[in-house]
């Protein structure tokens, strides 16, 4: 993990540094560029996007899409393969229906090819799961609840923050202004709270420290993305 994390750090640092390393002659373009774009990118997201290049090198990256299925039973099983119990997976299984993601980055461009870094922010929701699985997962003990009127159910909801880094190819189609973007990345949890309802505010705070444990340790996720771009150039 730390290793990871002071990777990471360098790669940011050179990410930053390389763009105004150039000359002011070398950075500047004749025009900017505004793309546009239709994702998937497995096994995180549906989504839109939209990209804009700034200068020669450097181009800023945002997403908005949706988490469904099979995107999450690939993630679960991403997980169980690095260490999560049984009984943890089937939980966020049970608890998580959907989530929304978005995401914010930033290029270094090179020729048809691009490396990246970005923040991720994905938001899980759900229905009512079985307080059982959850005392299984967590070893937590439900103790009765006023707030709970049935207290076999609670809503469980997370919040994670992915750090990643990606490399991306740009191939050009036989379309005007259309290209494919081919994107392989790789992001970590460096973030995330959870809460559970209805519950008391303790019951709630345990569960989310587990689960901090649990994102913090498995959630690490490659993908590959694929996206259909529309490209506009503006004087």
């Amino acid at each position: 993990m730390r290793k990871l994390l002071q990777f990471l750090t360098v790669f940011y640092g050179l990410l930053l540094f390389l763009p105004f390393s150039e000359t002011a002659a070398q950075q500047r373009t004749d025009s900017v560029q505004h793309y546009f774009k239709s994702l998937v990118e497995v096994p995180i997201q549906f989504g839109i996007g939209y990209e804009v290049r700034v200068s020669k090198r450097l181009s800023a990256n945002f997403q908005f899409g949706v988490l469904t299925e099979p995107h999450s039973s690939i993630i679960l099983f991403s997980m169980k393969q690095l260490g999560a119990e049984k009984d943890v997976v089937l939980m966020i299984d049970n608890a998580f229906e959907s989530g929304l993601v978005l995401e914010a980055g930033i290029n270094y461009n090179f020729k048809k090819n691009y490396v990246g870094g970005f923040l991720q922010q994905i938001s899980l929701t759900g229905k009512e799961t079985q307080n059982k699985l959850i005392e299984l997962a967590t070893g937590i003990r439900f103790p009765t609840s006023p707030f709970n009127r049935n207290p076999s159910l609670s809503t469980l909801k997370s919040n994670l923050l992915q750090l990643g880094v990606l490399y991306g190819n740009r191939i050009p189609i036989n379309l005007k202004n259309t290209e494919i973007h081919l994107e392989l990345g790789m992001s970590m949890n460096v973030r995330s709270n959870s809460s559970l309802s209805p519950a008391l505010p303790t019951l709630s705070e345990r569960v989310d420290v587990y689960l901090k444990d649990v994102y913090r340790e498995n959630a690490y996720v490659p993908s590959i993305q694929v996206a259909f771009v529309y490209t506009i150039s503006k004087r």
